[in-house]
């Protein structure tokens, strides 16, 4: 800070690094200008961010919804060896022949 008799000021607000000028004018009107001029830009940026985040929901979504869809299938497979070597087993001991003595 640049200390004056009367108030300090901020380097920010020094034209030069002696500090003997000060800007006069604030920024708020340079902000608001630089916004107005660039507001398409940022609009536009926004809406391409937007547009990435939706496909990446939809896309995770679909990539969640077939992970699913094939754990399911492998389980229906494995329930359906299961009771495949269950009936087999079931038929070959229902065919042995019982001796009786």
């Amino acid at each position: 800070m640049f200390e004056n008799d009367e108030f300090d000021i901020p380097y920010s607000c020094c034209v030069t690094s002696y500090c003997l000028y000060v800007y006069s004018g604030g920024c708020l009107n340079k902000v608001v200008y630089i916004l107005s001029q660039s507001a398409f830009m940022i609009g536009t940026g926004a809406f391409c961010v937007a547009i990435v985040q939706i496909l990446g929901i939809v896309f995770g979504n679909m990539l969640a919804k077939s992970i699913r869809r094939v754990k399911t299938q492998e389980e229906m497979n494995k329930q359906n060896q299961r009771h495949i070597i269950y009936n087999l087993q079931n038929e070959n001991y229902s065919l042995k022949p019982t001796s009786k003595a």
